[in-house]
């Protein structure tokens, strides 16, 4: 195989149609013109890893400038030449594939003029990187040649060697798109309102047509999408609606009860409209990924999980079979065009429908303005009347947008802490039933809710949880003891002394801590586990906790889902955490959760000396 692409690689044709022989110099266009995929194969002379590391060494700035300006100089290239290359979102690798366009040379002595160049220079670190590379050490890496993957920019200097994980990125991206729209939109097509055989006739209706105009004038639907339910020619195509649009559509359509679209179904919920969703979480999950960061186990759980959905919906095992089959892309060349569409797709889908701004005004639009001023001009009249009525109640978000205090163990580290004043608690409705301390248990869950980002999301949730638990519930407060966001700031709940109402028979002797979010696929963010454990270590120095406190997952004391499997595998790396040698359904009221069976940690066995 080897010798089969330096054969290929002997020669390099630009689009232009310029030759190119060794060390004589040709304009490489940096903007706005194709690249032949022979040019595009040329240009893979160093393995990734080794690009990667030569971009992070040479790309950052320093006093003195960048250190990749000074090797393009010592190339011989011109300022104007520096200058454009500069544009490039990566402009040490982009003057690196210059460099072996233009010279023509091979790896060999490609790498061994790098490696006299940074050693001039006096950047060791990259010379020794380059010596390395050409001693052979990193020639088994794992390197796959999709270079069509250019994230939507035409340059020749934005061609890249991809590794085995944007591989795996790519077939799930095409069996989701491919085999997941098929089953998508056969879902749609058979629960369509009653008394409609197909989209087209229920298009044309007066009242779906005036809903489809209110979703887009509340910019729920873009204008694209419109436009594809509605084109020129009066019959739109259900095979040209994308995900995206099947989603809306579905959302809008079909009559399935009162279903949750933001959170993910639970394992018991089987129904297709349960698939649908799950498919479109899936799909939210991949377009957020980074596609160099998939392993093969990763690989192995999304693919398992979308072909189980897809299987349930009617998909065909043999459909999906070579999404599967580990063939090498460079053995079937029309893989890496079918793969590359389907991650451009994807992503075009998402900026598609999230970031469209071309809302058109219209008569209703205009109408909306003319009520909006007139609004306002009577609210004018009377804002004085309120306002001092407004400010002296008290402000939950306000609350919310205050900064969190600094809790300090001195002997370990500080943790971000809101006191129940602090984010704004309702006070409890009875008396409190107090907790003895120091408490041997700690048991830790998750709210399974929406995940938030910004502290003060993370500070409302807690909000309208204990509004939920009040309200709904009918407890007197909010039920846990302390709750962990984003950025490891801790809320207090209801404290350390009191006794909470977050686990049956185990509140008047643990300590119940929730992570703010849904960790069934993920983890929480590092600093938000970092704050679980000086928050523990807070709670054993200050006494409220025994030293040798007993930490638990809540699904091993009752039969939930919570703490998610993701977090539970974490939690059973503490060194607190302990398994519970206890039958599957004792004090659980039910069967465990299929994740949470406890691992027994290996027996040691003491050998006499």
């Amino acid at each position: 195989m080897k010798t089969t692409e330096q054969t290929e690689r002997s020669k390099l044709i630009p689009d232009s149609g310029e030759t190119i022989n060794g060390g004589t110099s040709a304009a490489i266009p940096l903007k706005g013109q194709g690249l032949s995929k022979k040019t595009a194969e040329v240009l893979s002379f160093v393995d990734y890893d080794t690009m990667r590391r030569l971009c992070m060494l040479l790309n950052p700035p320093d006093i003195f400038g960048n250190d990749w300006r000074m090797l393009a100089d010592k190339m011989g290239f011109t300022f104007l030449e520096i200058r454009n290359i500069e544009r490039e979102k990566n402009p040490t690798q982009a003057l690196l594939l210059l460099y072996k366009t233009r010279t023509g040379k091979g790896t060999k002595d490609l790498l061994t003029d790098l490696h006299d160049y940074t050693l001039s220079m006096g950047r060791e670190d990259c010379a020794t990187l380059l010596k390395d590379t050409l001693e052979g050490e990193n020639a088994n890496d794992v390197k796959i040649d999709m270079s069509d993957l250019t994230c939507g920019r035409k340059s020749v200097l934005t061609e890249h060697v991809i590794d085995a994980s944007e591989f795996y990125y790519g077939r799930l991206c095409c069996l989701l798109l491919k085999e997941g729209t098929i089953q998508i939109r056969n879902y749609l097509l058979n629960n369509l309102p009653s008394g409609y055989d197909n989209i087209c006739d229920l298009l044309r209706n007066n009242k779906y047509k005036t809903r489809f105009r209110l979703l887009r004038e509340r910019e729920m639907l873009t204008q694209n999408q419109f436009n594809t339910l509605y084109p020129p020619s009066c019959a739109a195509d259900p095979y040209e609606f994308d995900q995206a649009l099947l989603f809306i559509l579905i959302k809008n359509l079909v009559n399935k009860g009162d279903l949750d679209w933001r959170k993910y179904p639970q394992e018991d919920e089987l129904e297709p409209e349960h698939d649908v969703i799950r498919l479109r979480h899936l799909r939210h999950q991949l377009i957020h990924k980074s596609k160099t960061d998939l392993s093969q186990s990763e690989f192995e759980r999304l693919f398992n999980e979308i072909t189980e959905i897809l299987l349930r919906m009617g998909q065909t095992p043999e459909s999906m079979r070579k999404y599967r089959d580990r063939v090498s892309i460079s053995e079937i060349p029309e893989l890496k065009q079918e793969y590359s569409k389907a991650v451009s797709q994807l992503k075009e889908e998402f900026i598609r429908t999230t970031m469209a701004a071309d809302f058109t005004p219209t008569r209703k639009f205009n109408r909306f303005m003319i009520l909006i001023i007139l609004c306002f001009v009577l609210l004018s009249v009377g804002v004085s009347v309120f306002v001092g009525i407004y400010l002296s109640k008290p402000n939950e978000t306000s609350k919310c947008a205050e900064k969190a205090e600094l809790k300090i163990n001195m002997d370990s580290g500080m943790f971000r802490y809101k006191s129940r004043d602090a984010w704004g608690a309702r006070p409890r409705i009875d008396k409190p039933t107090p907790l003895k301390t120091p408490t041997q248990y700690v048991i830790i869950m998750h709210t399974a809710g929406l995940d938030c980002v910004e502290m003060i999301d993370c500070c409302q949730s807690v909000v309208e949880t204990q509004n939920l638990h009040m309200d709904k519930n009918r407890w007197s407060d909010i039920g846990y003891n302390f709750l962990i966001g984003s950025y490891g700031v801790v809320y207090e709940g209801r404290g350390w002394e009191v006794e909470g109402a977050h686990t049956r028979s185990w509140n008047g002797k643990a300590i119940g801590i929730a992570f703010i979010g849904d960790f069934r696929l993920r983890l929480p963010d590092d600093k938000a586990l970092q704050a679980l454990e000086e928050i523990l270590h807070y709670g054993v120095v200050n006494n409220f906790l025994m030293p040798n406190y007993i930490l638990y997952g809540q699904c091993q004391v009752r039969p939930f889902m919570s703490p998610g499997e993701e977090l539970y595998n974490k939690l059973m790396t503490l060194p607190h955490w302990r398994y519970r040698d206890v039958p599957e359904d004792a004090e659980l009221d039910g069967n465990r959760t299929q994740y949470c069976f406890d691992k027994r940690p290996p027996r040691t066995v003491t050998i006499p000396t």
